[in-house]
């Protein structure tokens, strides 16, 4: 999902997260409008996420970069959330190792910098394995080996059959990235199809993009310093 600021992206995965009454429990494989779920995903219907035994087992979130104590170490931050979700201890330091984290195990998590918190953050989306995982801005502080790393993870995730929801204001990385995208700006959907797809109707994705959300806050704004 792109879109500028305020226009929704970062907004829709803490409402996803939530999974709201609105969204129909579904059972065996839930069905999209083009039914392009390919695993069996139950969610969690009316009940809503906070009253999942496992919360973390169902969905795996991203949502803020440094949502933790700050004097717990990246390890003990993992399995305290572990232990919550009856997730087995040894799956703390697959994670770690998965997300390049496991020299700074040790570490305090309020001394990691923005990127290892990044990681940290996915470390625990991915913890209780779960087949839906939503990443809000999941490169934001990584260099550009950090990226790529990422972008490789959340690919490999998807090939597995998950399904992997990701919101961004960087274009030309969901260009590399996504399969699908929602285009949200200034209320509406003006897009919800393929990234070849969009990317063909204009010279670039970018272009693409501005041209269906010419009333975005962004867009308007650069217009005016023209």
């Amino acid at each position: 999902m792109c879109g500028g600021s305020r226009c929704g992206p970062g907004n829709c995965p803490r409402s996803c997260d939530g999974c709201s009454a609105s969204i129909p429990r579904t059972r065996g494989k839930p069905q999209g409008q083009d039914g392009r779920f390919p695993r069996s995903v139950r969610h969690p219907g009316p009940e809503g996420y906070r009253d999942l035994p496992f919360p973390l087992r169902e969905v795996g979130a991203l949502l803020e970069a440094k949502a933790f104590h700050p004097g717990r170490s990246a390890r003990a931050h993992l399995q305290a959330l572990a232990a919550s979700n009856a997730i087995p201890a040894s799956r703390v330091d697959q994670t770690l190792q998965l997300v390049g984290l496991t020299t700074a195990a040790r570490r305090k998590a309020g001394q990691l910098s923005l990127g290892m918190a990044q990681r940290l953050g996915i470390a625990a989306a991915l913890l209780g394995d779960p087949p839906v995982l939503i990443f809000d801005e999941p490169v934001n502080g990584l260099d550009p080996e950090g990226i790529r790393s990422v972008r490789n993870l959340m690919k490999s995730l998807a090939a597995e059959g998950r399904t992997v929801f990701v919101s961004s204001h960087l274009i030309a990385e969901m260009a590399l990235t996504a399969e699908r995208l929602i285009v949200v700006g200034a209320g509406r959907l003006p897009a919800d199809t393929t990234v070849a797809e969009l990317a063909a109707t204009n010279e670039s994705l970018e272009d693409a993009f501005l041209a269906l959300t010419p009333d975005s806050a962004e867009f308007k704004a650069t217009r005016s310093r023209q």
